[in-house]
């Protein structure tokens, strides 16, 4: 009798389920748990094929089916509340490593969120050569070994090649591929090989810069920022991260200037604009300045947003700070106007901040030079392609890409 009522109450269940669309459900307000009445506003409309079982979220966070698993998100975000424990190695202890893949957003989740983990690779001593800590890639990290940093694999702990140095061509040229010392890294330049200074990605010795114009927005030429070798105390410059916030594209018609030896030039509002170094305030640039100081009897103007105040003659000037007149007027004719460092662009900038036609100025050539010619002979106008230096105290012609 049971048997048989029991079937005729389903039955009845089942017919009005048919006839009226209704689902019989748990209750289970929140969503948090896969019932039937899971939010899925956070769906991106894949079903979840992942061997996982569904997870129980917090009473904040509901449970979306998200790249064919499950995922315990913000409902007003879509997202994961749990944020990466590391953007790189550096952020963790020593012994660890930032993997990619260390935490989950959820417990039991499968998706990847990096984390801080321990791994297994020994350093044997504190590093003592003058380079910075690098990044080794995804599965990579940095230990200790013989005084200066290597990148080994996270797993086995062999060496790997480190390619920050890189420039993006193959190297094509016929010979094998060198045995760099342990403070260097091979790197494929020129379509061929090399062994680099890691911090400067030159041979050690080799200048990485000679002016801020050679570095990123984000960096400056730091005259001490490398050195000749692992152990040597002496300076080699090298491009060195500045710290003061910056815009990354440059929309005026202007090289970057040179801001004094405390100074560093970043982006705003799409121009070059001076600051101190240390605390990232407006400062004079004083790569103007003629060397006199102002006796006239005047007030310090205020100058337009995209020029500097220079001492000139004595006295104040307004002007374009990369020709050290004001805009529009030509910075120099020829080479001999210009110092030894220096060559005369005939397109440097324009007649103002926003122009596209060219005035010339002095701009550096980037070869080494002697700063003053001991010989008996003006400057001479070399060739095109080629630049003037002086060598030895007399002037001489070499190639403005080699400098030989």
């Amino acid at each position: 009798m049971h048997t048989s009522s029991t079937r005729i109450i389903r039955g009845l269940v089942v017919g009005l389920v048919a006839v009226t669309g209704l689902v019989w459900v748990g209750c289970d307000p929140g969503g948090v748990s896969g019932g039937a009445n899971r939010n899925t506003q956070c769906d991106d409309g894949t079903t979840p094929t992942c061997e996982m079982v569904p997870p129980t979220c917090d009473s904040d966070d509901i449970l979306a089916y998200q790249s064919g698993c499950y995922a315990c998100v913000d409902p007003d975000t879509c997202e994961p509340r749990i944020t990466p424990g590391c953007s790189s190695d550096t952020d963790c202890g020593d012994g660890q490593w930032c993997d990619p893949c260390g935490t989950s957003s959820c417990p039991g989740c499968l998706d990847c969120r990096a984390a801080c983990m321990d791994h297994d690779c020994v350093s044997d001593g504190p590093a003592i050569c003058r380079m910075v800590q690098p990044e080794c890639g995804d599965y990579g990290v940095a230990v200790v070994r013989d005084g200066c940093y290597v990148c080994v694999e996270v797993n086995s702990c062999e060496v790997v090649r480190d390619q920050q140095c890189d420039d993006g061509t193959v190297p094509m040229c016929n010979m094998l591929p060198p045995d760099c010392a342990d403070d260097e890294i091979l790197a494929h330049q020129d379509a061929c090989y090399v062994c680099v200074n890691p911090a400067t990605c030159e041979p050690w010795g080799n200048p990485g810069c000679t002016q801020d114009a050679d570095c990123g927005e984000a960096d400056y030429c730091n005259p001490c920022g490398a050195s000749s070798c692992p152990g040597c105390e002496d300076c080699v410059p090298a491009c060195t991260p500045h710290g003061c916030p910056t815009e990354s594209e440059l929309l005026c018609f202007g090289i970057r200037p040179e801001c004094g030896d405390d100074g560093v030039a970043v982006l705003e509002d799409g121009c070059w604009v001076c600051k101190d170094r240390q605390t990232c305030q407006n400062a004079r640039p004083d790569q103007c300045d003629d060397g006199t100081t102002p006796l006239c009897d005047m007030i310090p103007p205020v100058c337009s947003e995209h020029e500097i105040l220079a001492y000139q003659n004595d006295c104040y000037a307004c002007v374009n700070a990369i020709t050290c007149v004001p805009w529009g007027e030509a910075g120099c004719a020829t080479d001999a106007d210009c110092d030894p460092a220096d060559a005369c662009d005939p397109c440097a900038t324009g007649s103002c901040p926003f122009c596209a036609d060219c005035v010339p100025a002095c701009l550096p050539h980037g070869c080494p030079t002697e700063s003053e010619a001991m010989c008996y002979m003006a400057r001479p106008e070399c060739a095109g392609g080629e630049v003037a230096v002086v060598q030895d105290g007399c002037w001489i012609c070499v190639d403005e890409t080699t400098c030989q």
